[in-house]
């Protein structure tokens, strides 16, 4: 029984040392930064197309011309889009004169 803890100190401080040296070579041989250099230009130039916003938000005057519309009303808007489900309460939508 004795002999089995003589050796526990030793095994630790091996076990210690090697788990430090596999940490070493880990930061010392893995990739820096994020990918772009190592993949390419076609690869960042593919991934910048795919994070590229689909669409501009506009505000002020600029709103109504990039639209490709002129500025409407609340009730033009109702009365193109809300009107169809709110006048008959198609799916439970409230009625609007109610």
């Amino acid at each position: 029984m004795s002999g089995s803890h003589e050796k526990l100190p030793w095994l630790f401080w091996v076990q210690l040392v090697l788990v430090a040296i596999v940490a070493v070579l880990f930061f010392m041989l893995r990739p820096t930064g994020h990918g772009a250099e190592h993949t390419g230009d076609a690869a960042h130039d593919a991934s910048a197309q795919a994070l590229k916003p689909i669409g501009e938000v506009a505000v002020g005057s600029a709103a109504a011309g990039a639209g490709g519309g002129d500025a409407r009303t609340g009730k033009e808007i109702v009365d193109k889009t809300c009107q169809s489900c709110h006048a008959h309460g198609v799916a439970n939508a409230p009625k609007l004169d109610d």
